[in-house]
Protein backbone atom coordinates (compact mmCIF):
# COMPACT_ATOMS: atom_id res chain seq x y z
CA UNK A 1 0.00 0.00 0.00
CA UNK A 2 1.25 3.57 -0.73
CA UNK A 3 2.04 5.36 2.42
CA UNK A 4 3.12 8.77 2.84
CA UNK A 5 6.36 9.96 2.99
CA UNK A 6 7.25 12.64 5.45
CA UNK A 7 8.32 14.19 8.34
CA UNK A 8 7.27 12.38 10.85
CA UNK A 9 5.16 13.38 14.00
CA UNK A 10 8.49 14.95 15.60
CA UNK A 11 9.04 17.19 13.02
CA UNK A 12 8.86 20.78 12.91
CA UNK A 13 5.96 22.12 11.22
CA UNK A 14 7.70 24.37 8.84
CA UNK A 15 8.57 22.51 5.72
CA UNK A 16 9.80 23.19 2.17
CA UNK A 17 7.50 21.04 -0.12
CA UNK A 18 3.92 19.28 0.48
CA UNK A 19 3.94 16.95 -2.87
CA UNK A 20 0.57 15.40 -4.23
CA UNK A 21 0.92 12.79 -6.82
CA UNK A 22 -1.91 11.72 -8.19
CA UNK A 23 -3.56 9.10 -10.55
CA UNK A 24 -6.59 7.69 -10.76
CA UNK A 25 -6.80 4.09 -11.88
CA UNK A 26 -9.99 5.08 -13.29
CA UNK A 27 -12.58 7.39 -15.10
CA UNK A 28 -16.44 7.58 -14.10
CA UNK A 29 -17.63 8.79 -17.78
CA UNK A 30 -20.07 12.15 -17.61
CA UNK A 31 -21.48 12.56 -20.86
CA UNK A 32 -25.00 12.73 -21.29
CA UNK A 33 -25.92 10.74 -24.22
CA UNK A 34 -22.82 9.12 -24.78
CA UNK A 35 -23.26 5.47 -24.23
CA UNK A 36 -20.84 4.84 -22.17
CA UNK A 37 -22.22 7.66 -19.67
CA UNK A 38 -21.81 6.52 -16.01
CA UNK A 39 -19.27 3.68 -16.63
CA UNK A 40 -16.16 3.43 -15.27
CA UNK A 41 -13.13 3.24 -17.47
CA UNK A 42 -9.12 2.16 -16.72
CA UNK A 43 -7.35 5.35 -17.37
CA UNK A 44 -5.55 4.92 -21.16
CA UNK A 45 -2.66 3.63 -21.59
CA UNK A 46 -1.10 6.65 -23.31
CA UNK A 47 -2.10 8.49 -20.03
CA UNK A 48 -0.41 6.32 -17.30
CA UNK A 49 2.62 8.44 -15.95
CA UNK A 50 5.54 7.32 -13.82
CA UNK A 51 5.05 8.82 -10.78
CA UNK A 52 6.98 6.87 -8.63
CA UNK A 53 9.69 8.13 -10.43
CA UNK A 54 9.12 11.39 -9.68
CA UNK A 55 8.64 10.81 -6.19
CA UNK A 56 12.12 8.85 -5.99
CA UNK A 57 13.84 12.10 -7.38
CA UNK A 58 12.06 14.59 -4.77
CA UNK A 59 12.90 12.15 -1.95
CA UNK A 60 16.16 11.67 -2.69
CA UNK A 61 16.73 15.73 -2.94
CA UNK A 62 14.74 16.93 -0.25
CA UNK A 63 15.77 15.91 2.93
CA UNK A 64 12.91 13.94 5.50
CA UNK A 65 12.15 16.99 7.99
CA UNK A 66 11.77 19.12 4.89
CA UNK A 67 9.14 17.25 2.91
CA UNK A 68 5.56 15.83 3.26
CA UNK A 69 5.05 13.33 0.03
CA UNK A 70 1.37 11.89 -0.41
CA UNK A 71 1.32 9.58 -3.29
CA UNK A 72 -2.48 8.82 -4.77
CA UNK A 73 -3.52 11.60 -3.39
CA UNK A 74 -6.82 11.49 -2.88
CA UNK A 75 -9.24 14.90 -3.16
CA UNK A 76 -9.75 17.03 -0.58
CA UNK A 77 -9.36 14.48 2.37
CA UNK A 78 -5.25 13.64 1.61
CA UNK A 79 -4.36 17.17 0.97
CA UNK A 80 -5.92 18.36 4.04
CA UNK A 81 -4.90 15.52 6.32
CA UNK A 82 -1.54 16.22 5.25
CA UNK A 83 -1.31 19.85 5.62
CA UNK A 84 -3.20 18.92 9.17
CA UNK A 85 -6.48 20.95 8.71
CA UNK A 86 -8.83 18.27 9.36
CA UNK A 87 -8.94 18.80 13.43
CA UNK A 88 -5.82 16.98 13.60
CA UNK A 89 -2.84 18.52 16.29
CA UNK A 90 -0.20 19.33 14.26
CA UNK A 91 -0.21 21.06 10.87
CA UNK A 92 2.49 21.40 8.03
CA UNK A 93 3.18 24.87 6.62
CA UNK A 94 4.87 23.97 2.77
CA UNK A 95 6.93 26.59 1.76
CA UNK A 96 6.08 25.13 -1.44
CA UNK A 97 2.95 23.12 -2.49
CA UNK A 98 3.14 20.69 -5.55
CA UNK A 99 0.75 18.67 -7.38
CA UNK A 100 1.64 16.31 -9.51
CA UNK A 101 -0.72 14.77 -12.15
CA UNK A 102 -3.12 15.44 -15.41
CA UNK A 103 -4.29 18.55 -16.41
CA UNK A 104 -7.84 18.82 -17.46
CA UNK A 105 -9.05 21.02 -20.26
CA UNK A 106 -12.88 22.43 -20.89
CA UNK A 107 -14.92 19.02 -21.77
CA UNK A 108 -12.62 16.60 -22.06
CA UNK A 109 -13.25 13.51 -23.91
CA UNK A 110 -14.73 11.68 -20.59
CA UNK A 111 -16.69 14.90 -18.70
CA UNK A 112 -18.62 17.14 -20.63
CA UNK A 113 -18.40 19.25 -17.39
CA UNK A 114 -14.82 19.49 -17.15
CA UNK A 115 -13.71 23.08 -15.84
CA UNK A 116 -11.22 24.35 -17.72
CA UNK A 117 -7.67 24.05 -16.16
CA UNK A 118 -8.06 21.59 -13.52
CA UNK A 119 -6.12 19.12 -11.99
CA UNK A 120 -7.15 15.24 -11.78
CA UNK A 121 -7.07 13.92 -8.15
CA UNK A 122 -7.83 10.88 -7.08
CA UNK A 123 -11.56 10.23 -6.37
CA UNK A 124 -12.18 9.06 -3.02
CA UNK A 125 -14.40 6.09 -4.45
CA UNK A 126 -13.23 2.44 -3.96
CA UNK A 127 -13.64 2.42 -7.78
CA UNK A 128 -10.55 4.64 -8.16
CA UNK A 129 -12.43 7.23 -9.92
CA UNK A 130 -10.85 10.79 -9.80
CA UNK A 131 -11.85 14.17 -8.98
CA UNK A 132 -11.79 17.55 -10.41
CA UNK A 133 -11.48 20.20 -7.95
CA UNK A 134 -12.77 23.61 -8.68
CA UNK A 135 -10.23 27.30 -8.96
CA UNK A 136 -11.68 28.11 -6.17
CA UNK A 137 -11.25 24.82 -4.08
CA UNK A 138 -7.55 24.93 -4.42
CA UNK A 139 -7.37 28.35 -3.56
CA UNK A 140 -9.11 27.36 -0.21
CA UNK A 141 -6.81 24.53 -0.18
CA UNK A 142 -4.06 26.84 -0.61
CA UNK A 143 -5.07 29.19 2.06
CA UNK A 144 -4.63 26.78 4.46
CA UNK A 145 -0.87 26.48 3.92
CA UNK A 146 -0.21 29.34 5.97
CA UNK A 147 1.85 32.63 5.07
CA UNK A 148 4.80 30.52 4.64
CA UNK A 149 3.56 29.60 1.05
CA UNK A 150 5.60 31.09 -1.36
CA UNK A 151 5.33 28.80 -4.58
CA UNK A 152 2.69 26.38 -5.92
CA UNK A 153 4.16 23.74 -8.86
CA UNK A 154 2.01 22.24 -10.92
CA UNK A 155 3.76 19.80 -12.76
CA UNK A 156 0.62 18.95 -15.42
CA UNK A 157 -0.28 20.11 -18.69
CA UNK A 158 -2.11 23.38 -19.54
CA UNK A 159 -2.26 24.17 -15.86
CA UNK A 160 -1.25 28.12 -16.78
CA UNK A 161 -5.36 28.99 -16.48
CA UNK A 162 -5.26 27.64 -13.35
CA UNK A 163 -1.84 28.78 -12.01
CA UNK A 164 -2.91 32.51 -13.25
CA UNK A 165 -6.56 32.44 -11.12
CA UNK A 166 -4.13 31.09 -8.15
CA UNK A 167 -1.83 34.20 -8.32
CA UNK A 168 -4.36 36.60 -8.90
CA UNK A 169 -6.33 35.37 -5.52
CA UNK A 170 -3.32 34.91 -3.62
CA UNK A 171 -1.27 38.18 -4.53
CA UNK A 172 2.21 37.63 -3.53
CA UNK A 173 1.78 33.76 -4.12
CA UNK A 174 4.33 32.84 -7.37
CA UNK A 175 3.66 29.77 -9.57
CA UNK A 176 5.40 27.21 -11.75
CA UNK A 177 3.51 25.53 -14.58
CA UNK A 178 3.12 24.09 -18.32
CA UNK A 179 1.40 26.52 -20.60
CA UNK A 180 1.08 23.64 -22.89
CA UNK A 181 1.09 19.68 -23.28
CA UNK A 182 4.34 18.20 -22.04
CA UNK A 183 5.67 14.65 -21.79
CA UNK A 184 5.80 12.90 -18.88
CA UNK A 185 9.59 12.38 -18.87
CA UNK A 186 9.97 16.00 -19.54
CA UNK A 187 8.32 16.83 -16.17
CA UNK A 188 9.88 14.53 -14.39
CA UNK A 189 13.05 15.86 -15.28
CA UNK A 190 12.34 19.41 -14.60
CA UNK A 191 10.61 18.86 -11.25
CA UNK A 192 13.45 16.35 -10.64
CA UNK A 193 16.40 18.90 -11.09
CA UNK A 194 14.39 21.44 -9.41
CA UNK A 195 14.21 19.81 -6.13
CA UNK A 196 18.23 18.74 -6.40
CA UNK A 197 18.42 22.92 -6.20
CA UNK A 198 16.08 23.37 -3.31
CA UNK A 199 17.42 20.60 -1.47
CA UNK A 200 20.32 21.62 -1.80
CA UNK A 201 19.99 25.25 -0.84
CA UNK A 202 16.68 25.22 1.51
CA UNK A 203 14.64 28.14 1.67
CA UNK A 204 16.34 29.73 -1.64
CA UNK A 205 14.95 31.78 -3.98
CA UNK A 206 12.10 29.91 -6.00
CA UNK A 207 13.04 31.80 -8.98
CA UNK A 208 16.84 30.27 -8.62
CA UNK A 209 15.58 26.86 -8.18
CA UNK A 210 13.68 27.60 -12.02
CA UNK A 211 16.61 28.60 -13.63
CA UNK A 212 18.24 25.59 -12.37
CA UNK A 213 15.72 23.27 -13.59
CA UNK A 214 15.72 25.28 -17.36
CA UNK A 215 19.60 24.87 -17.59
CA UNK A 216 19.53 21.16 -16.94
CA UNK A 217 16.53 20.47 -19.56
CA UNK A 218 18.94 22.24 -21.69
CA UNK A 219 21.81 20.47 -20.93
CA UNK A 220 19.51 17.05 -21.52
CA UNK A 221 18.78 18.36 -24.92
CA UNK A 222 14.90 18.73 -24.61
CA UNK A 223 13.23 20.32 -27.19
CA UNK A 224 10.04 22.49 -27.02
CA UNK A 225 6.56 21.54 -29.41
CA UNK A 226 4.07 19.73 -28.43
CA UNK A 227 5.10 15.80 -27.55
CA UNK A 228 2.18 14.12 -29.82
CA UNK A 229 2.42 12.15 -31.81
CA UNK A 230 4.50 9.73 -29.60
CA UNK A 231 7.06 7.93 -29.99
CA UNK A 232 9.53 10.82 -31.59
CA UNK A 233 12.62 9.69 -33.58
CA UNK A 234 15.73 9.81 -31.30
CA UNK A 235 16.87 12.28 -32.95
CA UNK A 236 14.23 14.70 -32.17
CA UNK A 237 15.30 14.19 -28.16
CA UNK A 238 18.90 14.32 -28.41
CA UNK A 239 19.24 11.00 -27.91
CA UNK A 240 18.22 10.84 -24.39
CA UNK A 241 15.86 8.24 -23.04
CA UNK A 242 12.63 9.71 -21.39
Amino acid sequence: ALRRLGCGDDAGDDIEVLACFCLPTHLVVQKAGDPRDGAALPLPPHAQLELMREIAGLVEAVPPGQREVVPAARWPDDVYSALGADGSERRLRPRIFHVSAHGVTRDAWWHAGAPSGSLLFNGGSKAGGAALPGRDEVVDALKTCGDGLELVFFNACKSLELARYVVRQLPGLRAVCWKGRVHDGAARAFAKAFYAHVGAAPACEPADAFAAAKAAMAAQDFVVGDPDPWPRPPARLGGKKL
